[in-house]
């Protein structure tokens, strides 16, 4: 029981260590984004058009160029 607690205690803690949705830019080409330049920084360290483009490769975000 103890073990399974200590699994269960580091899954919680790893998957609270990530915020991001998915870290592989994975562009699907469904998207329909506007051409306007607002640059945002994915969690890949790309930085991304604007935050359509970012959500269209499935990655979470922060405004603004990566550095």
């Amino acid at each position: 029981m103890k073990s399974l607690l200590t699994i269960c205690a580091a899954t919680l803690l790893a998957l609270s260590i990530t915020n991001c949705k998915r870290c592989t830019a994975i562009e699907t080409g469904n998207c329909i984004c506007t051409s306007q330049y607002d640059p945002v920084c994915g969690c890949d360290n790309k930085t991304y058009f604007n935050s359509c483009a970012a959500e269209c490769a499935e990655v979470s975000y922060e405004p603004g160029e990566c550095q």
